[in-house]
């Protein structure tokens, strides 16, 4: 019962707020404005709901570890990192600017490259799944770990990127911080 109240409380919020990123293109501001407090609002009343299964749990994973049965316990990590994930999305917007929402911003591409042609290591994934746990910035070397297109050379990351149906470039030296809220507008 509870499970099923969570489940269909979360499908509401992603709803809401897929509504809320398809149609902010063309609505006019004062609209954009009032159904972004409202989902921020939901994401609010979502954050004790979450927390709360996020904490039940971490004791079902605790005791399928203490009684050895393994598979359950990587079974409830799994769905622990899929509410962890929820409650910071969920805890980011509820606390978050209402006019850093209102911009959709999507991530085309990332390219790491050397000077030479031929050097480059495709990001994009990577950065697409930063972008999207959430976190506002993230290091060149977080993104591309130990993937080096041209040792010793300098290095750019290019990330392409549409925001409001208009696509842009953004590009990073190497070593920088890519901070997506204030770099990519």
């Amino acid at each position: 019962m509870k499970l099923s109240l969570i489940a269909c409380l979360l499908g509401v919020l992603f709803a809401v707020e897929a509504h809320a990123v398809e149609a902010v293109v063309s609505d006019p501001p004062e609209l954009q404005t009032r159904r972004l407090e409202h989902l921020r609002s939901m994401q609010k009343a979502s954050i004790p709901l979450l927390t709360s299964y996020q904490k039940s749990l971490q004791g079902l994973k605790e005791q399928f570890t203490r009684q050895g049965n393994l598979e359950a316990a990587l079974a409830v990590d799994k769905e622990l990192k899929t509410v962890t994930s929820e409650l910071e999305s969920a805890t980011a917007t509820a606390q978050g600017s209402i006019h850093s929402l209102q911009a959709p911003l999507a991530i085309v591409s990332a390219m790491y490259e050397g000077p030479e042609p031929g050097q480059k290591f495709d990001a994009t994934k990577r950065v697409q799944k930063i972008f999207d746990e959430g976190k506002g910035s993230a290091t060149i070397k977080e993104v591309v770990g130990a993937a080096d297109p041209a040792p010793f050379k300098k290095k750019t990351m290019t990330i392409e990127y549409s925001i409001n149906g208009q696509i842009k470039k953004k590009v990073y030296g190497q070593g920088a911080t890519m901070n997506f809220r204030e770099d990519l507008r």
